[in-house]
């Protein structure tokens, strides 16, 4: 289902529950493409680990969202996060090639010091490790490899660093830690260096990398529609949507299909501005739903 198709369908249900009313032509007339793509692009921009930062805190709180109502009110809390600044540094040869750590293994995250031999693993099926010499190694292997990424550290592998895909699923990427702290630091390599990396195969590199657990001062944003309707304005509606997002890279969390939600309440703010509810409305943006 296409993103305005799905506002389409929540504008219409809580446009009768609000409003009062069933003028669907009227409500669906008041979807624009085009705000719902600036919302996408204004809440991707960077990582939202946690909660909005940057240019997406500011398109939330701006007249495309929540400001549009005036006063937003914040509920502050912190949460606990992988520092999604964090990158590491895979020396090959004389050329330094910068790496993303992934999630962590539990509590155990990716800083390492270390160096070893490079080795390809294609899938990290048993086979493609025949005759290859793990232990000790610095392991390249397909993104798209399920838990093959297990086997290598079964046989001793200093670390793992996955090929950039051409696309990454959900499902993919949740094969890709372990809800116990295994010692094995996994990175993400950008497509634009996979060619490089492959030709050190066989010599030996360095890779190392600090990521800390920190503590992210967050919130959730508010702000309120009233109606003056004498009998239904006392009379509470609350449209809700997550404006953090969540990635299996930390640093890369940017989260696209994730900020539709959020761009489809600026929407929905504005058509109840034009368009004055029976009820009043509360629009609620939160964050931290992945913690």
């Amino acid at each position: 289902m296409s993103l305005r198709l799905t506002v389409v369908c929540c504008l219409v249900a809580v446009s009768a529950a609000a409003l009062g009313q069933t003028d669907y032509r009227k409500i669906i007339g008041g979807i624009s493409t085009e705000d719902l793509r600036d919302g996408v692009r204004a809440m991707s921009s960077a990582s939202r680990l946690g909660g909005p930062r940057g240019a997406a805190l500011e398109w939330i709180l701006g007249p495309e969202c929540l400001g549009a109502l005036g006063s937003v009110r914040r509920e502050d809390f912190v949460v606990t996060i992988p520092d999604p600044n964090s990158k590491g540094r895979l020396l090959v040869g004389e050329r330094e090639i910068t790496v993303f750590p992934l999630w962590p293994n539990s509590v155990r995250t990716n800083t390492c010091d270390i160096s070893g031999p490079i080795l390809y693993a294609g899938r990290g099926a048993v086979s493609d490790f025949d005759g290859k010499r793990v232990a000790g190694a610095i392991v390249l292997m397909d993104f798209e490899s399920e838990h093959g990424w297990l086997t290598a550290a079964r046989l001793g592998a200093k670390a793992i660093v996955f090929l950039e895909p051409d696309k990454a699923s959900r499902g993919e990427i949740e094969t890709k830690w372990s809800e116990v702290p295994t010692n094995v630091p996994r990175f993400w390599l950008p497509r634009a260096d996979t060619e490089a990396v492959l030709a050190g195969v066989g010599s030996v590199a360095r890779l190392n990398c600090r990521q800390e657990w920190v503590d992210f001062e967050t919130a959730n944003y508010m702000a309120a529609l009233r109606s003056d309707d004498s009998e239904m304005g006392d009379e509470w509606v609350v449209v809700s949507a997550y404006v953090d997002g969540a990635s299996g890279v930390p640093a890369l969390g940017h989260a696209a299909d994730q900020a539709a939600g959020a761009a489809a309440l600026g929407s929905l703010i504005k058509h109840f501005k034009s368009n004055p509810p029976k009820r009043s409305v509360l629009f609620l943006a939160t964050s931290a739903h992945f913690q």
